[in-house]
């Protein structure tokens, strides 16, 4: 006979079980965007280290003008690398996402593989422990915010490269 009890708990355990899926995928997804986002700006600064390298190995120029090339183009560099420390921080987030989704697959087969009321009660105590490392609504919705800050500061940032390159191609005469 199948126990009622341990039924409705198994199937409760499921249905949170894929709720934190769902937040693990959004979260993953938010992050990976916000990921993109910085690499985006990355590329831009790329441009702009290159402009200003050309700048600073010009025979073209003067000695004055390869001097603001070379430091451009370290400000420029110093730049992408604070960039990357983001991303490489976001690509952490990624595996934490990743690795909850993982986890979530593995106690969803333990539920779905238990026997007996007793099984249904160890899946629960297992989807108890794992539950800190799991993804939340809440961690969904403060990556959403982080996202949409990062947005308005990588507009400011982006408009530095551009500032940047225009002036550089201007010393270029580009």
């Amino acid at each position: 006979a199948i126990d009622q009890g341990a039924s409705a708990q198994a199937k409760a355990l499921l249905e949170s079980l894929q709720a934190s899926a769902n937040a693990a995928v959004q979260y993953g997804s938010t992050k990976q965007g916000s990921a993109s986002d910085i690499q985006q700006v990355q590329q831009n600064f790329n441009s702009l280290y290159n402009c200003w390298q050309t700048v600073a190995s010009s025979t073209a120029l003067t000695a004055g003008q390869q001097a603001e090339g070379t430091q451009g183009a370290s400000s420029a560099n110093t730049q992408i690398l604070q960039l990357q420390a983001q991303v490489d921080a976001l690509n952490n987030d990624i595996t934490r996402a990743n690795t909850a989704i993982a986890s979530i697959q593995n106690l969803q087969s333990q539920v779905l593989f238990a026997a007996t009321p007793e099984d249904v009660t160890a899946a629960a105590y297992a989807v108890q422990a794992a539950s800190a490392s799991l993804i939340s609504a809440a961690d969904v919705t403060t990556a959403q915010q982080n996202r949409a800050s990062l947005q308005t500061q990588l507009t400011s940032t982006n408009q530095q490269a551009q500032t940047g390159l225009t002036q550089c191609r201007a010393m270029l005469g580009v």
